[in-house]
């Protein structure tokens, strides 16, 4: 009853478990003691905090995958352009 009581601290005892680190042993003795505003302030801080490090992870992994389409890029057209002299060679030689 302590943590799935009610719909709210079901919820929050969700949230701590998916989240979960050091903070939740400090937050629940306030949250047990004064009410619901202090862990509110957690609660944002930390969706705060997992959503930046969320972003700078797919951003790198981004950087990285834009990176190597665009090396792929470079290596089909330098690629082209060697099979254009080479035929353009053949062309000279023929005529």
């Amino acid at each position: 009853w302590k943590h799935y009581g009610t719909a709210t601290r079901s919820f929050y005892t969700m949230f701590e478990t998916l989240n979960a680190g050091s903070w939740p042993n400090y937050v629940r003795p306030l949250m047990e003691e004064l009410g619901w505003f202090y862990p509110a302030v957690f609660i944002i801080y930390v969706t705060s905090v997992v959503f930046a490090v969320k972003t700078i992870i797919t951003a790198l992994f981004l950087k990285d995958t834009l990176n190597a389409a665009s090396q792929d890029l470079e290596e089909i057209m330098a690629e082209a352009g060697r099979k254009s002299n080479a035929y353009m060679a053949k062309l000279r030689h023929f005529f």
